[in-house]
């Protein structure tokens, strides 16, 4: 060919190529959708996962820095739909519970994940079925990089992925129970269905709390093993629980799993199933209507009422009584009341010794109150304290003199009345009378089989006064008791003091004794006389 051909041939060549093709940027993203962990089962609420992925195409650039442009997607929609329109295609056996997804833009190379929740159907057979998922979004088809014009094109594919209905164990809580009160342990029980279509083997149930004021044996979590677990069965699971206390009666949200092998033998577990437990109020007892015939040196009574101010009954419930004090002895430290129903009081009493060296004045004394709760389980309340007065010492008895004056000289019946000062009827009273010249006693010791509270009895001695005595003048006599107590302890009262008057002797008014003496001799010297004269005549 003449140089002068090829020469007309290339301009030809020049003309007929456009000059903008060497000045444009052309290409398309390439999307296609994907569902990774793609098996449900029937009957089963959950949720999948379609991932978008984006394989952008360059068709021709001559900007290499517009490429992203051309191969990005931009206003990406997503749907997942629940109808297939392909002929030959059965609808998959689910409910779409989410709608139309936003992604934004989705660049070449990026994948992006659409997750939606659907129900699975009760009755749903097993198989793989194709899910619809429609997308939607808006691309730059090309770029004249030399006017900077570029046109837009929108785009509505849909895209297909499998679903697989597959036989398999599924879980459900139909029921909680618990009887569990603040501050209080005790069994809470689960019941649990296997709503799956397939046996789950080697089974356990973990439960769990995220409250630290709701412990099982005072760790976070608690497992059962509960073995093969057939379909439509029912099992429950009781577990040890504990709710602190000052805990807030409130309801605590706990999890319940189940871990499994499926029929294949591959590890499973279900989703984390929610259920609540609200323990009642704390059980808790007050003290009231106190009282107090405590008395330093003597044995008296703490008395008073408990009420149980908790929700159930409180059984087996025992009144406790504990001292560290050593002048506190109460004579027995419990009192039975049996059993204490929701709102319930029942009086209670504690015999307890103060010793002599106690104080009197206001005391405050701690009680508490051992039960078995519903569950037949041991446990104590918290401390209750109880504000009690103990009365100052106080003499056994009281000691008044009831004939205690005598003259000089004379002899007669000391007597003396005795008053029991003790909340308790003493018994086998001895009584002992001490004495000092003037004073003699010939009967020193007075006897009083019992005496009541309160009571009195009168004692008496044979006494003397020495014609010596200064009248006018008080002198004491002291005496002592021997007694036995209600418990039948023999004690030795204090000794009292009792004062004696002497006074001066009497006088009669009579005739001088020199003057009776004459007389009397008169008397005998004229019956003489008279004899005498008789005799003679």
């Amino acid at each position: 060919m003449k140089k002068s051909q090829l020469l007309t041939l290339l301009v030809i060549g020049l003309v007929l190529v456009p000059t903008t093709a060497l000045a444009v940027v052309e290409g398309e993203p390439n999307l296609n959708a994907t569902m990774g962990d793609n098996e449900v089962v029937p009957g089963e609420d959950t949720q999948v996962t379609v991932t978008l992925q984006n394989t952008g195409e360059i068709d021709q650039s001559s900007n290499s820095q517009l490429n992203q442009r051309v191969t990005t997607a931009r206003g990406v929609t997503v749907e997942l739909r629940e109808e297939n329109n392909r002929f030959g295609e059965r609808d998959p056996p689910i409910e779409v519970n989410t709608g139309k997804l936003s992604l934004g833009q989705i660049p070449d190379g990026s994948a992006v994940p659409a997750t939606f929740s659907i129900s699975v159907d009760e009755d749903a057979p097993t198989g793989t079925y194709k899910i619809p998922v429609r997308v939607t979004y808006t691309y730059t088809e090309s770029i004249d990089t030399a006017s900077g014009d570029y046109d837009e094109e929108d785009v509505r594919e849909t895209f297909r992925v499998n679903l697989r209905v597959v036989d398999n164990a599924r879980f459900e809580i139909v029921n909680t129970t618990s009887d569990l009160a603040v501050g209080d342990s005790g069994p809470v029980s689960v019941n649990i269905e296997n709503t799956g279509t397939a046996a789950a083997e080697d089974a356990s149930v973990q439960v769990a709390s995220q409250n630290n004021d709701f412990t099982f044996s005072r760790a976070s979590t608690s497992s059962n093993y509960v073995g093969e677990w057939e379909p439509g069965e029912v099992r429950t699971l009781t577990y040890d629980a504990e709710v602190a206390a000052g805990a807030t009666p409130r309801n605590y949200a706990l999890t319940a799993t189940v871990n499994y092998d499926d029929t294949d033998g591959v590890a499973s577990s279900s989703e984390a199933m929610a259920f609540g437990v609200t323990p009642r109020d704390e059980q808790t007892f007050a003290l009231e209507n106190t009282q107090s015939t405590l008395r330093v040196g003597q044995e008296g009574q703490l008395t008073g009422e408990v009420v149980n101010n908790g929700e159930t009954a409180a059984r087996n419930a025992v009144v406790v009584f504990e001292t560290e004090n050593p002048n506190v002895n109460p004579i027995e430290t419990e009192y039975a009341i049996g059993t204490l129903e929701a709102g319930e009081r029942t009086d209670f009493s504690f015999d307890t010794e103060i010793s002599e060296t106690a104080e009197a004045g206001p005391r405050q004394f701690t009680l508490a109150v051992t039960y078995r709760n519903s569950d037949g389980e041991s446990r104590e309340s918290d401390p209750l304290d109880v504000q009690a007065n103990v009365a100052g010492a106080q003499e056994e008895f009281d000691v008044e003199g009831v004939n205690t004056t005598f003259a000089a000289g004379e002899s007669g019946r000391m007597t003396m009345t005795v008053t029991n000062n003790r909340a308790e009827t003493l018994t086998d009273i001895s009584a002992k009378l001490f004495v000092d010249a003037p004073i003699s006693a010939s009967d020193d010791e007075a006897f009083i089989e019992s005496l009541e509270p309160g009571e009195s009895a009168t004692i008496a001695f044979s006494t003397s006064v020495g014609g010596g005595a200064l009248t006018d003048k008080t002198y004491p006599v002291s005496l002592d008791f021997r007694y036995d107590t209600a418990d039948g302890d023999t004690l030795i009262s204090e000794t009292y003091q009792v004062p004696v008057t002497v006074t001066e002797p009497e006088d009669d008014g009579g005739l001088p004794l020199p003057l009776i003496g004459g007389v009397v001799l008169l008397v005998l010297l004229g019956v003489g006389g008279y004899l005498y004269t008789r005799r003679s005549a």
